[in-house]
């Protein structure tokens, strides 16, 4: 059997230093998550009319992440395919990201409305697309073994996870710190902006790939960009588990953005205590270190379970454990629902803990299927997913508050509004997580490529 060759042994170091690259992302995305909460409540902006806009944005969006990632395969640089691009963005998603919160507060709201979107748009849909479709796939670029992926996925979401719930426990104390409303928000971006950008300065110069591989750089070198294009999107369409993937990424982030968004407006609104909604917030965001803890694991349940039935028997259970916070939450016993949450994060981990081998795995089946090698472009499933996932999350929960008429500068507000927001912390995410278990019904590909390699005696 021919076999594909594993690659060079990555150092510690540069494991984790790929969890930066998401780390320092992640601090970015005060842009996305809490751009709701920044429009309606701080600049006054009706919440059916910015959900509207984000939405349509995303739809932008969700063509520019395959583009992104057909460039990318493209690229033939010193630095290798995906690196170079992730230098590129760094100061372009600083500078959208500051002029964002920038927002003219003196114009009328129909300029409000348009500069908005513009800046969202050209962030999210241009600089954030490339930035992360880049990382997603230095993955694979950076390695060939498989157990290496598994620990730099481990090291990405780690990272991550942690930026997380630095943001979601800080950005409310820091806002306040740094003088509160508007000109809080700036200083915060401007902040967050210069992390950010050295965060992700020390990862481009600590993780490199391996050499492009002669055929396929021939192959990209006979075909122009809209051809490859047309025919990654139909290789796209024809892999039904990347078009899984993208669905459990997309409401995975559905999910986790609406809760994200929801807890300022649940602590602040429902529990009703403004002087303690920063600390309730950071208890709400310490919950996702279970996260890290079920990362920790995922090796021992690949090892024990097999990639397919680790994800599936630990979303099972995470979605059993938010029964927790749904009591918690309709009860109003607060320590239950911190409690459930931290429960529902540590079943999540295994999956994204896992994320980088099942991707590699995706790859592989279109390699042995199509005879293709397209790893940008089927890594932008989780680039899409995520973004899309992200900005349409905050989307429903204005949606959402829109159907009840919130009101974001009234000082109190009626028991519908209220229970609309409670509906939204506990109940929107486990529908979500519910559909993500269906999914992962169906996505055991390692048998499925098993079986292709077998039909035809090769290895991958």
């Amino acid at each position: 059997m021919k076999k594909m060759k594993e690659g060079r042994t990555l150092s510690k170091w540069s494991i984790t230093s790929y969890g930066f690259g998401n780390g320092g992302y992640n601090v970015l995305q005060i842009i996305s998550v809490y751009a709701m909460l920044f429009l309606t409540d701080y600049v006054g902006l009706n919440a059916g009319i910015v959900a509207m806009l984000i939405a349509v944005s995303k739809v932008l969006d969700g063509v520019t992440d395959v583009f992104a990632g057909t460039i990318i395969d493209r690229t033939r640089h010193k630095w290798g395919k995906a690196r170079i691009w992730i230098l590129r963005m760094i100061p372009f998603m600083v500078i959208t990201c500051i002029a964002f919160f920038f927002i003219p507060l003196q114009a009328s709201d129909t300029v409000k409305y348009i500069y908005f979107f513009i800046t969202y748009t050209v962030y999210s849909d241009i600089f954030s697309t490339i930035f992360y479709v880049a990382h997603n796939t230095m993955m694979l670029y950076a390695t060939k073994n498989s157990q290496e992926r598994v620990f730099m996925s481990m090291s990405n979401f780690i990272v991550g996870t942690v930026a997380n719930i630095l943001v979601t426990g800080t950005y409310m104390m820091l806002i306040a710190k740094f003088g509160g409303g508007v000109q809080g928000w700036r200083m915060l971006a401007i902040v967050f902006s210069i992390i950010f950008a050295v965060v992700e300065l020390i990862y481009v110069f600590s993780v490199k790939e391996l050499p492009i591989e002669e055929e396929e750089q021939k192959q990209e070198n006979e075909n122009g960009v809209l051809k490859d294009l047309v025919q990654n999107i139909g290789y796209l369409l024809k892999n039904r588990y990347f078009l899984s993937q993208l669905g459990i990424m997309f409401l995975y982030t559905v999910s986790i953005s609406a809760l994200g968004a929801a807890v300022p407006y649940y602590c602040i609104r429902v529990l009703g205590d403004v002087n303690n909604a920063a600390g309730t917030q950071t208890l709400l965001g310490l919950a996702g270190s279970g996260t890290i803890i079920g990362i920790l694991l995922s090796a021992a349940f690949m090892k024990k379970f097999g990639l397919y039935k680790a994800n599936l028997y630990t979303r099972i259970m995470s979605c059993a454990c938010y029964i927790l916070v749904i009591i918690g939450g309709m009860k109003g016993i607060f320590p239950l629902i911190v409690f459930g949450e931290v429960l529902f994060y540590l079943f999540q981990g295994p999956y994204l803990g896992t994320i980088g081998a099942l991707i590699g795995e995706i790859c592989n089946y279109s390699k042995l299927k199509d005879g293709v090698s397209i790893e940008a472009t089927v890594s932008s499933c989780n680039s899409m997913g995520v973004k899309v996932g992200n900005a349409l999350g905050v989307a429903s929960v204005g949606w959402l508050l829109s159907a009840v008429h919130y009101d974001g500068l009234a000082v109190t507000l009626p028991q519908g509004t209220l229970n609309m927001i409670t509906f939204i912390f506990i109940g929107f995410p486990i529908i979500c997580q519910i559909l993500i278990t269906v999914l992962l019904l169906f996505m055991n590909v390692e048998k499925q490529n098993k079986k292709l390699m077998a039909e035809k005696q090769v290895e991958v």
